[in-house]
């Protein structure tokens, strides 16, 4: 399952809890976006970005309903031991546009 955030505020919106590790980098990424582009903007046409959360067996097929990121090369990728295990990758798609994929479980 993917969930795509554009806004600190949409943390609590998830159906499951997020804690630790995981909670703190996914907000301090929807922080930056709001804080830098605007609480408020359409993360669809607006400068800023959005964040994809995926759940453990999402399938790349998945993903690329909302992002093709196939078609990109990742510009950051970072791994964490913590529990959830998760990796991040970042694409910057143009000079104010960036797509952060977080994958939990690998």
């Amino acid at each position: 399952m993917v969930y795509k955030l554009g806004h600190e505020a949409e943390i609590g919106t998830l159906p499951f809890p997020v804690s630790g590790k995981l909670y703190d980098d996914l907000e301090e990424f929807l922080l930056v976006l709001d804080n830098e582009y605007g609480a408020d903007r359409d993360v669809e046409h607006d400068d800023g970005g959005y964040v994809l959360l995926c759940t453990p067996g999402t399938k790349s097929s998945d993903i690329q309903r909302y992002f093709d990121f196939k078609a990109y090369v990742s510009d950051w990728v970072t791994s964490t031991p913590h529990e959830p295990r998760y990796t991040v990758s970042m694409y910057f798609l143009r000079d104010d546009f960036a797509v952060v994929l977080i994958q939990l479980g690998l």
